[in-house]
């Protein structure tokens, strides 16, 4: 038989969250060695093309171990929403950034009429090491209200120390009361 195995010894692991801790992204690496012939290995691509899958495996839930050899990609969407002139917008954005906490984030809006907010990602659950867990996406929600009907953009900015910002736009329409 040809192929790759890749081992996980579970006599510690008591709940599906460590499995999939200990052993992602490892079998995703594992894969890439029985897929790619040898000759055509690019470690570089590799953690590259793995740097956004992080993003996926946070948005399915997925526990995995953030390595520091991949530089994670952070990711950002915005949902586009329908409101009635003076009710709260709700506009929310989903940001992916594996192995960041809360506190490592900033974010502003910037809406397509001047105004400028200041928000706070939110997650339900922070990375920890100790603990064996890997942080969710985050959410970023504006609770914004509109004076008059019309469309409106606002583009989200995410920050955090020593990296580019992510950005990402959404679109609310304000329909009269």
């Amino acid at each position: 038989m040809l192929g790759v195995e890749s081992a996980l010894w579970g006599e510690f692991i008591r709940r599906l969250g460590q499995a999939q801790y200990y052993s992602l992204p490892r079998l995703i690496a594992t894969a890439e060695v029985g897929w790619t012939p040898q000759a055509q290995r690019d470690y570089a691509d590799f953690t590259t093309r793995l740097s956004v899958a992080g993003g996926r495996l946070t948005v399915q839930g997925v526990n995995f171990f953030p390595t520091t050899d991949v530089a994670w990609r952070r990711q950002a969407i915005g949902r586009s929403v329908t409101v009635a002139v003076g009710a709260p917008a709700g506009a929310a954005w989903t940001v992916t950034a594996p192995g960041v906490s809360t506190a490592d984030l900033t974010a502003t809006v910037t809406w397509s009429d001047g105004q400028v907010e200041a928000l706070t990602p939110t997650a339900t659950r922070e990375p920890s090491i100790p603990a064996m867990r890997v942080n969710s996406a985050f959410t970023v929600l504006s609770r914004r209200t509109f004076g008059t009907p019309g469309t409106y953009t606002g583009t989200l900015s995410v920050r955090s120390a020593g990296l580019a910002p992510v950005e990402a736009p959404l679109t609310v329409t304000v329909r009269a009361a």
